[in-house]
């Protein structure tokens, strides 16, 4: 039974870890987006 505990323990540390992972990555993701956004926006500006 205690064996069981841990198991749960580990998978909810990995799914953890493995989600804060893909909300940083999305989050960069986001931001490269908005600054090209800006950029193009900039760009067409001017053109």
């Amino acid at each position: 039974m205690k064996r069981l505990e841990e198991n749960k323990k580990y998978t909810s540390n990995l799914i953890f870890k493995i989600g804060g992972t893909v909300i940083i990555f999305f989050q960069k993701f986001l931001n490269y987006v908005l600054l090209f956004y800006f950029l193009y926006d900039i760009l067409n500006f001017f053109i």
